[in-house]
C-alpha cells in the first residue's frame, strides 16, 4: 500500500512540475499567476484518486481496507507531491531564474498592497519592499505544512468516495 501511494506520490509532483515549467516557458508571469498555482490542485486530485482507487482496486481477495488506510495513501500522495511543488517553487525563484524572482517579489508586493487597501495595515504593506516577498527556506517550510492542513480533508473525501465505489 505505501509503495503505491509514493509512486503515485512521485508521479503526481513530477506532473505537477511539468505542468508549472510549461507555464514557466510560455510565460513567466503567468506561471506566477494564482489561478495557474491554484489550478494545481487539480492534479493532486487526480493522484491522490488515482493511488487510492488503485490500492482499493488492488486489494484482491482480502477483507476491505480499513478506513483509515483509504485515507492514507491519497495523504501519502498529497504529502509527496507537495513536497515536489514547495521544492520546485523555491527553486526556480532562488537558483534558476532570479528575473522570475524579481516578478515575482514586484507582482507580491503590488498583490498586497490591493489585497489590504482600506485597512489599518496597509501603512506597513507600503514600507515593505519587494525584497522582502523573497521565498525563504524557513517560508517554503511553513507553506508545506499549512498545506498538510488543506491536504487532509481532501484526502479524506477521497477516502470516503473511494471506499463507497
Amino acid at each position: 500500500m505505501n509503495k503505491t501511494a509514493v509512486k503515485y506520490g512521485i508521479f503526481t509532483g513530477f506532473a505537477v512540475i511539468v505542468y508549472l515549467f510549461a507555464f514557466y516557458l510560455y510565460d513567466k508571469t503567468l506561471m506566477r499567476s494564482s489561478a495557474v498555482i491554484w489550478s494545481t490542485v487539480f492534479i493532486y486530485f487526480i493522484g491522490m484518486f488515482a493511488g487510492a482507487v488503485s490500492v482499493h482496486r488492488n486489494r484482491g481477495t482480502e477483507e476491505e481496507l480499513p478506513f483509515r488506510q483509504m485515507v492514507a495513501v491519497p495523504f501519502i500522495v498529497f504529502l509527496i507531491t507537495n513536497a515536489y511543488y514547495i521544492f520546485f517553487f523555491y527553486w526556480i525563484m532562488n537558483v534558476y531564474d532570479l528575473e522570475l524572482l524579481e516578478i515575482h517579489q514586484t507582482l507580491s508586493h503590488q498583490e498586497h498592497i490591493e489585497y489590504y487597501k482600506g485597512e489599518e495595515i496597509i501603512s506597513e504593506i507600503r514600507k515593505m519592499k519587494p525584497e522582502d516577498y523573497t521565498p525563504t527556506f524557513g517560508g517554503s517550510v511553513k507553506r508545506y505544512i499549512f498545506g498538510i492542513i488543506g491536504g487532509f480533508p481532501l484526502a479524506l473525501l477521497i477516502g470516503m468516495v473511494v471506499r463507497r465505489t
